[in-house]
């Protein structure tokens, strides 16, 4: 939704292990882009970076994004330029934390 009319949406998704143990999930886009100062903004609750009549949405969905990444101890983050589109990576460890794994005893 996040794309310029004119443009036709492409979203490319990669994922790689990293020497730290964790693995990265990277969605990138070639959307209308975040501007610098707003990229930590972007996580916040209810928060909306543009028009409602011009992108539908309630301001949470990215809020969720890092609140679920943080369960698993993972982060979410984005990098980005205004008219260029971004990329969203997800980093979780690979191995579950000790407190997520279930009892069997």
């Amino acid at each position: 939704k996040f794309c310029p009319k004119d443009r036709r949406p492409v979203v490319r998704v990669d994922a790689q292990v990293l020497a730290d143990g964790s693995t990265a999930v990277r969605v990138h886009d070639n959307g209308i882009g975040i501007p610098a100062e707003q990229t930590e903004r972007i996580f916040e609750r209810f928060t909306r970076l543009n028009n409602k009549r011009d992108y539908a949405g309630s301001g949470l969905g990215l809020s969720i994004c890092r609140r679920i990444a943080e369960l698993h101890q993972g982060s979410i983050r984005v990098s980005s330029q205004p008219g260029q589109g971004s990329c969203f990576e997800l980093r979780l460890p690979v191995r579950p934390p000790d407190h997520a794994i279930a009892s069997t005893s």
